[in-house]
């Protein structure tokens, strides 16, 4: 296999366990995934697609912000040349005949399809894959109850584009499960005695309505679920709006979920418009500055209202090499992992105090998933390091007399925490280093309040470490 050079672009996999990538390859060798196919509007506009592939930043793609606008442009025409997409395989020579036959065969699959179907309108939504930000208990505004939804049952039918991850018809299906699990509830495949809801996306089936409406099963939509969960909801308002009809869910006249505030009449909400996503940011390892940023991206509705999407099942990263590296810039398609639900601040950006940790040395441990990337005892460490250092501040690895605060995320490291509390040096979280980025307080503040709560320890790698429960510790 041929050396990749200093500053050409490659394509490599995210390993979850190390939480650091590999399997590189050169750009030209890379197959586009239906994933970023799909997220593609229009793919014979290279500045079209330019936007739709920022949008896909912290989703599906990670670092594109970051090369030069030559770079930038040489993996966009890579990527909307059809001839690198997967599963499009150029066709070899052969006889007529051979090529009838494949004729008569692509036909005879379009043909059961439209069959399997039964008249399902293909969607026309204009939807941005991943745009929608699933809810997190306790974090920006949803309830904070792992047990929201206990009791409740739902059925899933069509797909949810603007949840993204999964392929064909379950779009969405696989997150949106893990979402609703999260708070509690469950998620069958079909109707029972115990179903509550029917949760319906674009191009549902239509028996699935009339099955919901036989057995008196309540039809929600993304829209109201999110509601729900946001607190803008109750179950009991949930029942007195008006019954959502199947014919509201076919292609362009699907109301799309997203991420602002919702206003639940008596009738049905009115058509949000779906808002596109400001990415979250990544290490910059470019020569130069990039000339398309995905910050520079408006979004539909506002600043406040956008976030990274937490939704696709993939995610990658493009970035220009560091000229003293020995390896060149990437184009990273990862194996699926835990997503960014965390809207990274920018120094200077929406009121993000710059060098607001100088002079401070943090020492990280548990997980980050609400920051994704990486995998294993490294699931967002590599971004809350990054976070940190935009900052300002300095992260190590280890406490001493030195260290100002260490982080907690989930499940930490026992010994950590001990060190830290024998040292008398300040517990703080996530949402705390965001408060103190945006001004909202002090790092004397956060120094003072009391520690984040804990309810269990790492077991570490291999399982031998001490996971329990903190009330044991």
């Amino acid at each position: 296999m041929a050396d990749i050079e200093k500053d050409d672009i490659r394509v490599g996999s995210l390993d979850e366990i190390a939480g650091s990538y590999g399997r590189w390859h050169h750009l030209e060798c890379w197959r586009v995934p239906k994933k970023v196919q799909n997220g593609l509007t229009n793919p014979t506009d290279e500045e079209s697609s330019l936007r739709d592939l920022l949008l896909m930043e912290e989703v599906l793609l990670t670092g594109l912000a970051a090369l030069d606008e030559e770079d930038q442009m040489t993996f966009v025409r890579h990527v909307i040349n059809t001839d690198h997409w997967a599963g499009n395989r150029k066709r070899k020579a052969g006889s007529a005949s051979g090529s009838k036959a494949k004729s008569a065969k692509v036909a005879s699959k379009a043909e059961s399809a439209s069959k399997a179907t039964k008249g399902r309108k293909r969607s026309t939504a204009n939807i941005v894959p991943g745009s929608y930000s699933m809810p997190v208990p306790g974090v920006d505004g949803a309830v904070d109850d792992e047990k929201f939804l206990s009791g409740k049952t739902f059925v899933m039918t069509g797909v949810f584009i603007e949840v993204g991850g999964g392929d064909d018809d379950s779009v969405g299906v696989e997150n949106l499960k893990s979402m609703i699990e999260s708070f509690g509830g469950k998620v069958t495949t079909r109707f029972s005695k115990k179903t509550s809801f029917l949760l319906a996306g674009n191009n549902p089936v239509a028996k699935r309505f009339k099955d919901a409406r036989a057995k008196s099963i309540e039809i929600i939509n993304l829209v109201r679920l999110n509601g729900l969960l946001k607190g803008q909801l109750t179950f009991d308002r949930l029942g007195k709006l008006e019954a959502l009809d199947s014919e509201e869910f076919m292609g362009s006249a699907y109301q799309p979920a997203t991420n602002a505030s919702v206003s639940f009449g008596d009738s049905k909400p009115a058509a949000a418009k779906t808002e596109a996503k400001g990415p979250a940011a990544v290490k910059k390892e470019a020569k130069k500055a990039s000339a398309v940023n995905a910050a520079e991206i408006p979004p539909l509705e506002s600043d406040e209202d956008a976030k990274p999407a937490a939704a696709a099942s993939s995610q990658a990263l493009v970035a220009h090499a560091n000229p003293s590296e020995s390896t060149s810039s990437t184009a990273v398609v990862p194996a699926p992992g835990k997503k960014s639900r965390f809207q990274m601040p920018r120094p200077g950006q929406n009121g993000a105090i710059a060098d607001v940790f100088d002079g401070q040395r943090f020492v990280l441990t548990g997980l980050f998933p609400e920051l994704g990337g990486g995998g294993g005892l490294n699931l967002g460490k590599a971004k809350m390091t990054t976070l940190i250092e935009n900052f300002g501040g300095r992260v190590t690895s280890q406490v001493s007399g030195k260290t100002n605060f260490v982080v907690v995320g989930k499940d930490p490291g026992a010994s950590k925490v001990s060190k830290a509390t024998a040292k008398s040096i300040p517990l703080v979280d996530l949402l705390a280093l965001n408060r103190v980025i945006h001004g909202q307080a002090s790092l004397g503040d956060i120094a003072s309040e009391p520690a984040p709560r804990i309810t269990n320890f790492s077991s570490g790698y291999g399982g031998n470490g001490l996971l329990k429960n903190a009330a044991e510790w």
